[in-house]
């Protein structure tokens, strides 16, 4: 899993042909995309960098905001693991180097068909990173996304996560 695509639910098959439809568009190769069986999670394979075809994405919504209809949010995922606190933790030692020695941070913890606590993710998952704490203006965001047994961690900018209506909105207001 590179990607997590959320839609609204019982529209995944639609969201499913738009996110394959926008790898097209873009000369990438096709991903494998999986219907997760949670409502309106999808998880995609990609051999693309996620930041990346995020970006490109948000590129697309500044360029032709209609062209998105059924994705909702497009979230990058660097590194799998297993849905379970060393799991999590495992995976973000793996990613630390991503965020720059002098690089605030904030850790963000999204959990779906899971008992784990977002307070002990987030104590468990700070205890290894170094860096100070930002939570209002951070330079990076580690995200910590656990979708039933399994998780995904990254480590980005605040932006690299594209929410498409907030997008659509601030061009709105551009107007």
């Amino acid at each position: 899993m590179n990607l997590i695509v959320t839609c609204p639910r019982h529209f995944e098959a639609d969201a499913a042909e738009e996110v394959g439809a926008l790898f097209e568009r873009f000369g990438m190769e096709p991903p494998g995309i999986s219907v997760t069986g949670m409502p309106g999670i999808l998880t995609v394979e990609t051999g693309e960098d996620p930041v990346r075809v995020a970006g490109a994405v948000a590129g697309v919504i500044s360029d032709e905001p209609w062209s998105v209809r059924y994705s909702q949010r497009i979230i990058p995922i660097h590194r799998e693991v297993s849905g379970d606190i060393a799991g999590i933790v495992g995976g973000v030692r793996g990613i630390m180097h991503m965020l720059g020695e002098g690089h605030t941070y904030r850790i963000t913890v999204e959990k779906r068909d899971s008992k784990l606590s977002s307070g002990e993710i987030i104590s468990e998952v700070a205890g290894i990173i170094p860096n100070r704490v930002s939570l209002k203006d951070p330079d990076r965001v580690v995200l910590v996304e656990i979708l039933g047994s399994r998780a995904g961690v990254s480590v980005v900018r605040p932006d690299d996560v594209v929410s498409v209506e907030r997008r659509k909105r601030m061009l709105s207001e551009e107007d």
